[in-house]
């Protein structure tokens, strides 16, 4: 959601930062899941993927240059790492958007404190933080 409203509004984001993203929506929570989020049909949906999917959506992110913080675990089954946050990251790169994807060994889709109370993660919204306070 953060990427799909920032792409909309990218004058109004300092930074994102993100827990295992979902980014993907093939991926997860899947078609015939995320179709109801945006009051459509599963095949609606499949057809036009591109243009609600946030992997296809960030171009207006990396062209205000808005910095992307995730943090990944390398054996997350229910949002897996490489269709998810390491799709962005080369898209984003791609596109010459600031990321930085950090990847944590051996770590699914949980709630473990490596993950939220990452001192890099931590230290990189406050960064984010201070530096758009200066911007206004």
């Amino acid at each position: 959601m953060a990427l799909s409203w920032g792409e909309q509004n990218p004058e109004n984001v300092a930074a994102i930062a993100g827990i295992y993203p979902v980014a993907n929506l093939a991926s997860y929570p899947g078609v015939d899941q995320a179709a109801d989020a945006f009051s459509i049909t599963p095949a609606a949906l499949a057809e036009h993927l591109p243009r609600y999917n946030p992997i296809d959506n960030i171009a207006n992110l990396a062209k205000a240059w808005v910095p992307i913080y995730i943090i990944h675990g390398d054996s997350d089954e229910v949002v897996p790492l490489r269709d998810n946050s390491a799709i962005l990251e080369h898209r984003y790169s791609d596109l010459g958007g600031p990321i930085t994807l950090r990847i944590v060994p051996h770590q699914g889709h949980s709630l473990s404190d490596l993950f939220f109370e990452d001192a890099h993660l931590a230290r990189f919204v406050i960064e984010q933080a201070i530096e758009g306070a200066g911007r206004d």
